[in-house]
C-alpha cells in the first residue's frame, strides 16, 4: 500500500499518507513478532510500542554476544526509521524522495525482523553443527504420513546434514 501511495503521490499531503502507511506496516511488524517470538524480559512493552518492541525482538531474535553488530544493526534501522516515517507523516515539506525513503527503510526493517524471525521459528542455526559450515540452504517437503503438511528444514550441501523439519505451511486442496 505504502508503494502504491508513492506512485500516486503528488503533495505533500500524499507524502504524510505515505509515512502513515509505513508507520502502519511497522506496527504490524511488531504485533506479528510479538505472536511469534516469546521473550524472557518481562514485562513486555505496550502492543504497539514499536520502538521498545523492536529493541526486545532484537534482543530476543539474535541473542549472545556473536550476534551484537547483527542486533544493533536491527535497532538502529528499527529506530532511525521510525523516526522517519513519524516526520513524514507529519511533514509539509516532505517530497517525493522523501516518501521513496520511508518506504526503502521500512522494507529493510521488515526484510530484517523477518529473517531474523524465520530462522530463529524453523531452527536454522548460524553454521552447520556437523562441518561449521555457513551454507545451510532450506529444502521443503511433505511427510508421507502428513500429506496435507509442507515442511522446510535446514540442509547443508556439504556434508549432506539435515536439520529437523519444521511445519511451514498447510497446503490447499
Amino acid at each position: 500500500q505504502a508503494q502504491a501511495a508513492v506512485a500516486a503521490a503528488q503533495e505533500a499531503e500524499d507524502y504524510q499518507t505515505v509515512g502513515v502507511r509505513c508507520r502502519e506496516s511497522l506496527i504490524t511488524l511488531v504485533h506479528l513478532l510479538q505472536d511469534s517470538v516469546t521473550s524472557a524480559t518481562p514485562p513486555a512493552p505496550k502492543r504497539s510500542d514499536f520502538l521498545g518492541l523492536a529493541e526486545v525482538m532484537a534482543d530476543a531474535l539474535l541473542s549472545g554476544a556473536s550476534q551484537k553488530a547483527r542486533r544493533q544493526l536491527m535497532k538502529s534501522s528499527a529506530k532511525a526509521t521510525w523516526e522517519f516515517v513519524n516526520w513524514l507523516t507529519h511533514s509539509k515539506s516532505g517530497h517525493f524522495h522523501d516518501a521513496e525513503a520511508a518506504v526503502a527503510a521500512t522494507e529493510q526493517v521488515m526484510s530484517l525482523f523477518t529473517t531474523a524471525c524465520i530462522r530463529r521459528l524453523r531452527g536454522v542455526p548460524d553454521r552447520c553443527p556437523s562441518c561449521g559450515s555457513q551454507r545451510l540452504a532450506p529444502e521443503r517437503g511433505v511427510h508421507t504420513d502428513r500429506p496435507g503438511k509442507v515442511y522446510e528444514h535446514p540442509v547443508c550441501p556439504v556434508c549432506n546434514w539435515v536439520g529437523e523439519p519444521v511445519e511451514v505451511q498447510a497446503t490447499t486442496k
